[in-house]
């Protein structure tokens, strides 16, 4: 927790008692002439070199799997309704993400499918490439990997099934 004596939003006692309410691990640090807002760039700068020195040890510290039940097994995907349009909670044995259409459907909480997909697809590349880089011994400084879908409406294909209109995926990267 980070506090300014001259903060005029949040008092001492407040930030005390918020401090004493907080689970461990934790940390009090006292930003001496900072507002509330953080409006010099110096205690902006401050608060997240601290944070950044502070977190990585915490998470060394902390199990994941033993804070948190999956109901996921390893090399499992769980997903599970969140409310009853579209937005589903998806699991995997040590992460947990919502899924959700974008707002003209559903109330957009998370990525919709076609995202995740193309997240998944991405992903995927963008470490492959890394890894074929890195044991070849080519300086790469960063892969990006842009990934579109869309539908395209085609009047025969003779590998689609039932009447009507027919539409095709395409991934573009």
């Amino acid at each position: 927790m980070f506090h300014a004596p001259l903060d005029r939003t949040v008092d001492i006692d407040q930030a005390e008692a918020l401090f004493h309410a907080a689970k461990h691990p934790k940390s009090f640090v006292s930003l001496d002439k900072s507002d509330h807002l953080l409006s010099n760039k110096a205690d902006v700068e401050f608060v997240a070199s601290t944070i950044a020195g502070w977190l990585p040890r915490q998470l060394e510290r902390s199990d994941p799997v033993s804070r948190w039940e999956s109901p996921a097994a390893p090399g499992e995907v769980v997903v599970d309704e969140l409310n009853r349009a579209f937005a589903r909670r998806v699991f995997t044995a040590t992460h947990e993400w919502i899924a959700d259409e974008p707002l003209h459907v559903g109330a957009d909480l998370g990525p919709d499918p076609y995202a995740q997909l193309l997240a998944a697809l991405g992903t995927c590349t963008s470490m492959t490439i890394r890894v074929v880089a890195n044991r070849k011994g080519v300086a790469l400084d960063h892969v990006r990997v842009r990934l579109r879908h869309h539908w395209e409406h085609v009047e025969d294909c003779e590998t689609c099934e039932g009447d009507g209109a027919r539409t095709v995926d395409v991934i573009e990267a």
